[in-house]
């Protein structure tokens, strides 16, 4: 009994001294962002001080006279080519919790590339949000595909993201179409809080869109570099390899092109406020989603990160990643990056949406890349992977001695 009540005593110490730590530990963090962003993340009412939950939509009383078909065009709108429309314009201060989205895409390819999406906070001339309808809830390569994430997800053909998005006088939500052609029967809803006002050090949510086709040999390419204070909570990348695999030694064509999917080898790096060492230094793209063998399943969604599309033929793949339990707070830079093949040594057509909380005066977003967004053809890709079978052998035997030599490493370590 005495020894029970011992082990007891040390083991109620010992959770003590945790407990200790975690909060000195997240003192310090919440120093470096100055805001508790797990009440943010997952909103507190009592901090926001809510008052009320509001939706508007797209749906407008034209006509309670016309006919049937009138009625349901009330319930939705359309964005004419090259113009911008305003989905949502809301006063005071609030919180966005809900972002919904549905429109036809059938017959319409890379639509989800061509409107973009536009949020403005607090009466920024520069948006705090500007992606493609399709990169901002991480669908792959502009096309529609079934996932639920918990900040969103693209169900039976609706789009939803639910990342807290806090406002102290106003919020306004567009949509810009790029296209040549209008874009018909858009369905919009937003669900928010309507709050007694908003702390001054809270921060705004942002999300950018990069693209970099091809990318540079020996440049890892940079999901999101900000400066500023905050928290980075995730993105979403899609990798398609433009290497001509086949045309390089034999040898190479196991490893490290990968058969067409060496891209996927390129690890990632974070690096906070400046540090010449990275904080964070991966050992590949699946590992970084969460995932591993190049994505050995095709498709294989999680709460929190998972990998929405991959092809050998198409030398295409496309993941990820949300943190929610473990959001990363920097205090004056953050940079995160990653390589596309070992080193950077393989090109490709690179694109990702980023997401991040952001405090105090905000820089304007990097532009979009001037043209089109429109992924990369992927017909030369499925020609050598066509020809792949013929040249396996050759390759394996040519590749045989650096097989054999990484056994032997791998059997001593």
């Amino acid at each position: 009994m005495f020894t029970s009540i011992f082990c007891g005593s040390i083991f109620l110490d010992f959770k003590a001294y945790i407990y200790v730590c975690r909060a000195d530990v997240a003192m310090k963090v919440s120093t470096m962002a100055n805001f508790p962003i797990s009440k943010l993340l997952i909103p507190d009412h009592e901090t926001f001080r809510v008052k009320r939950q509001r939706m508007v939509s797209t749906f407008a009383e034209r006509s309670r006279t016309g006919t049937v078909y009138d009625r349901f065009f009330d319930k939705c709108t359309s964005v004419k080519a090259g113009e911008s429309r305003t989905l949502a314009e809301l006063e005071g201060a609030g919180l966005i919790v809900r972002v919904y989205f549905a429109l036809p895409i059938r017959y319409r390819r890379f639509l989800l590339r061509d409107l973009v999406l536009r949020i403005f906070f607090d009466d920024d001339e520069s948006p705090s949000v500007e992606v493609p309808l399709g990169d901002f809830f991480g669908l792959p390569f502009g096309r529609y595909t079934r996932f639920s994430s918990f900040f969103i997800s693209c169900t039976s053909g609706g789009y939803l993201c639910q990342f807290p998005m806090p406002f102290a006088r106003g919020a306004r939500i567009e949509l810009f179409n790029r296209s040549t052609r209008t874009a018909f029967m858009i369905f919009c809803q937003v669900n928010f809080f309507e709050l007694e006002k908003l702390d001054a050090d809270c921060p705004r949510f942002m999300a950018g869109f990069r693209r970099e086709n091809p990318t540079k040999k020996g440049a890892p390419y940079a999901l999101v570099h900000r400066k500023g204070r905050g928290w980075y909570v995730g993105c979403s990348l899609q990798a398609q390899s433009l290497e001509k695999f086949l045309l390089g030694p034999w040898r190479e064509i196991p490893f490290p092109q990968g058969y067409g999917l060496g891209t996927l080898e390129g690890w990632e790096r974070i690096f906070i406020d400046g540090e010449e060492e990275p904080s964070f230094h991966g050992t590949g793209h699946e590992e970084f989603f969460n995932t591993g063998w190049y994505f050995t399943r095709k498709k294989d969604p999680g709460l929190f990160s998972g990998n929405l599309y991959r092809s050998y033929l198409k030398g295409r793949a496309a993941a990820y990643r949300q943190h929610l339990i473990d959001p990363i707070p920097f205090s004056k830079e953050i940079r995160v990056e990653i390589d596309h093949g070992i080193d950077s040594r393989i090109r490709g057509d690179y694109a990702s949406c980023a997401y991040w909380y952001e405090q105090g005066d905000r820089a304007p977003l990097e532009p979009l890349p001037a043209g089109s967004l429109h992924p990369s053809c992927w017909l030369g890709h499925a020609a050598q992977v066509a020809l792949l079978p013929a040249v396996i052998p050759a390759a394996l035997l040519s590749a045989a001695p650096g097989v054999v030599k990484f056994l032997r490493r791998s059997s001593s370590t």
